[in-house]
């Protein structure tokens, strides 16, 4: 969950973002690395270290690759012809 708030963060601050009028200050970004980290403190405390960062590695590819896919297939960007 702290890897999906982080990565949300993050990509609310990115100036190509879709889902605000606007992308939030810069100043939320160090919210969202500490979030990240929290995420990777998280899957260490579950898992060996070494399949924990995998794991936390793949979780963090999966959130930006599915962020913007998500927003792009939202139903205020859809045209209808």
């Amino acid at each position: 969950m702290a890897t999906l708030i982080g990565v949300f963060i993050y990509y609310m601050t990115n100036k190509n973002q879709r889902v605000l009028s606007s992308p939030l200050s810069k100043q939320y970004r160090p919210i969202s690395y500490i979030a990240l980290v929290l995420a990777l403190i998280a899957w260490q405390q579950v898992l060996t270290p070494a399949s924990a960062i995998f794991m936390w590695l793949m979780t963090l590819m999966l959130f930006f690759i599915l962020t913007p896919l998500f927003t792009l297939l939202s139903t205020k960007n859809i045209s209808h012809d």
